[in-house]
């Protein structure tokens, strides 16, 4: 098989360059082959099978980590002292190796039991787990006569419920396992298959609140059994659906129990569900490195049926490295028979992609004849018409030359009365901005006078009353002041809204938009803000920040604050 595998992987390779273009064809063409099903399937699981895909590309980080955890543990064995913690250390290296690497798991199982017997003597328990695990290695590694040995001699009476789920569950792979070895292909009539469903039984008997560790079990059995009435309790499908969905993390019962969910997914005929459950099985078995798996080497059967024939082959390889790497023999015979038929099938494919090529090939170069004689024909026809089209340009020039000259003087003639308008509207701007500008300096200047006279008058009468606390009063009252400027400021407004009708669109358009003002609002007020207001001034020609202070009395910090 490990020839095969090596020959199939370098004919990939090669056969890769020679047919790149056919696969990009057979690529494009192959979601019309798919059956509906199958396609929703693919798509509704797209997330599940990239992940998976990732999973296997970083298989080696995987491993390192294991390793390092592993490497953790050994440390921490080595320097324990207790027989307990020892035990209990042996135990999690065995569970470590037990579908890792089957020489080591042996090796903690055997020292397992040398602890136990030096250690524990007179516990049964302990020793019968010891046992197990030792049965569990001899089954995966072929060694069935001598795991039924080894299973038979445990009095499972004798255990308690844990240690009997552990027997029960080892005793109903162990005989799985041989009937994988039996030539018979009826489950049904096959001893060892009714021997592993007695054991399922009894698992089943045992564990009556169907824990995470017995929830596939009936589902197990119907399928072995084949079955041509299938049925499960929808109560059991719903138990087991929700402790797959419930329980997410990479453990080798979830995958256990997402695996047997798949299969009665599949026997439904729901392939949405069945590839879901697949995948989830698949991608648990390669997060906590387990190599003896089964459900990736289905996935990727299914896969190659539905045509995704490049995926399935690295799924199988992955599937044919791992069950190489642990030696579970019936593992590597399987994978290695659907192997070959992978290889048939992606030979027959290139044939047919290279026939197809041929076909197109053949079609290209009909439609190239073609697109040439219709070039000769476009390129004669083009030459008629650059003959007609120059005579034809011939007569024009002529006409063209006295239009051009005409469209000169027309435009040139445009070009002087636009520049006359836009000049005279700037003059014509000017003497309005110039007009009220005279106007509000006189008629401030008359008001600030008329201003003036009338408080020198207030405060000389009350000079002659001798008031003096009511002359120093108004002296420093603010006031006097303020309604001036209330005048200046309304005066002011209204002179810069007159000659400048557009000062509001022109603020706006130099402002952020959370500065801008509605034009509305002014129309109504006919009052501006102290921005606009410096806006205005500079608009004017004031650019210096004092002069707009002193002339609108506020801060230069306020000038600066408020430039536009």
């Amino acid at each position: 098989m490990k020839t095969l595998q090596t020959k199939l992987t370098q004919f990939f390779l090669r056969e890769r360059l020679i047919f790149a273009f056919p696969l990009l064809i057979a690529a494009m063409l192959l979601p019309l082959s798919l059956h509906a099903d199958s396609k929703k399937a693919l798509k509704a699981n797209k997330g599940l099978l990239t992940r998976l895909d990732s999973l296997i590309r970083n298989h080696d980080k995987i491993v390192m980590a294991k390793e390092k955890r592993i490497g953790l543990l050994k440390e921490e064995y080595k320097h324990s002292v207790t027989p307990e913690r020892k035990f209990d250390l042996v135990k999690a290296l065995y569970n470590e190796y037990q579908v890792y690497n089957p020489d080591s798991a042996m090796f903690y199982a055997d020292e397992a039991s040398r602890i136990s017997g030096k250690c524990f003597p007179d516990d049964p328990h302990k020793q019968a787990e010891c046992k197990l695990f030792t049965i569990f290695i001899n089954a995966t590694q072929g060694f069935g006569a001598e795991a039924v040995e080894v299973l038979e001699s445990i009095d499972p009476a004798s255990l308690s419920t844990p240690y009997k789920v552990l027997y029960y569950q080892t005793g109903q792979y162990i005989y799985s396992c041989r009937a994988l070895f039996n030539d018979t292909v009826d489950f049904k009539s096959d001893p060892w298959m009714a021997k592993s469903n007695a054991y399922r039984d009894s698992l089943f008997r045992l564990d009556p609140n169907r824990t995470i560790n017995t929830l596939w079990v009936p589902v197990a059995r119907q399928i072995d059994n084949d079955a041509d009435d299938y049925h499960v309790d929808p109560e059991v499908i719903s138990l087991l659906e929700k402790g797959v969905e419930s329980h997410t993390d990479a453990s080798r019962e979830n995958a256990i129990n997402a695996y047997w969910l798949a299969r009665h997914y599949g026997r439904m005929g729901d392939d949405e569900k069945m590839l879901r459950y697949m995948t989830m099985a698949s991608i648990y078995d390669a997060e906590i490195e387990n190599r003896e798996i089964a459900a990736i080497t289905e996935l990727a059967t299914w896969l190659f049926e539905q045509g995704d024939i490049d995926r399935a082959y690295n799924y199988l390889l992955y599937s044919s490295d791992q069950a190489n790497a642990y030696r579970n023999r019936a593992r590597m015979l399987n994978i290695s028979s659907i192997l070959g038929t992978v290889h048939d099938a992606y030979l027959k494919a290139i044939v047919e992609r290279d026939k197809r090529l041929r076909n197109y090939l053949i079609a290209l170069i009909a439609l190239s004849v073609i697109i040439l004689a219709a070039t000769g024909i476009i390129v004669r026809e083009n030459r008629r018409l650059r003959t007609t089209r120059k005579a034809l340009t011939d007569s024009n020039t002529q006409l063209e030359k006295s239009l051009e000259a005409r469209d000169q003087a027309i435009s040139a003639l445009e070009d002087a009365n636009a520049a006359l308008a836009e000049s005279n509207h700037i003059l014509h701007e000017a003497n309005k901005v110039k007009q009220g500008l005279v106007a509000l300096s006189f008629r401030l200047a008359s008001e600030h006078i008329n201003a003036l006279d009338d408080y020198r008058k207030k405060l000389l009468k009350k000079f002659k009353a001798k008031n003096y606390t009511e002359l120093g009063a108004e002296l420093q009252d603010q006031e006097l002041i303020r309604d001036p400027y209330r005048n200046f400021y309304a005066a002011f407004d209204h002179t810069m809204l007159s000659i400048f009708p557009d000062l509001i669109q022109e603020y706006n358009s130099s402002s952020s938009p959370e500065s801008k003002i509605d034009p509305e609002t002014i129309d109504k007020s006919r009052t501006l803000n102290t921005r606009i207001r410096i806006f205005a001034l500079r608009k004017l020609g004031v650019e210096k920040s004092a002069d707009i202070a002193k002339m609108l009395n506020v801060s230069i910090r306020t000038v600066y604050n408020n430039h536009a």
